[in-house]
């Protein structure tokens, strides 16, 4: 989330739509303020209170976990990380998807062998027959 500097001016003058922001924030994994943004607060706040207001900004924007390092640097890392994250949603599909293929193997090996003692049933009960032997009498 890129916050715009009004937001945190709003949440340092508590005004009512602070614990709007706040929480929008705390919702967010990433929260960004642009370079731009960071002077802008800088400047109205040390004009404003002084050394103080800057102290107090920097304060606030460490306590929101806020990166000010840099617009294009911190998007950069978060389009990283979403790569890493398609990337790991792709290889979890793979991992389902052979999962998938080792049950149907799994499947056709478990009919192969039915088929297979069914057809070996079948021989017996043929021959017991050529013997003269009913098969269903010896069950």
């Amino acid at each position: 989330m890129v916050i715009d500097p009004s937001a945190i001016l709003a949440i340092m003058y508590a005004e009512p739509e602070e614990s709007t922001f706040l929480d929008l924030i705390a919702s967010n994994e990433i929260c960004l303020l642009s370079a731009p943004g960071y002077v802008e607060l800088s400047i109205v706040l040390g004009t404003r209170y002084g050394e103080e207001g800057r102290e107090y900004l920097d304060r606030l924007l460490q306590e929101l976990k806020c990166d000010r390092t840099g617009l294009w640097y911190s998007l950069s890392r978060w389009r990283d990380r979403q790569r890493q994250e398609t990337e790991l949603e792709r290889d979890r599909a793979n991992s389902a998807e052979l999962e998938r293929d080792r049950q149907r193997q799994e499947t056709e090996r478990q009919q192969e062998q039915a088929e297979s003692a069914q057809s070996d049933l079948q021989q017996l009960r043929e021959k017991l027959r050529q013997l003269n032997i009913d098969p269903d009498s010896l069950l």
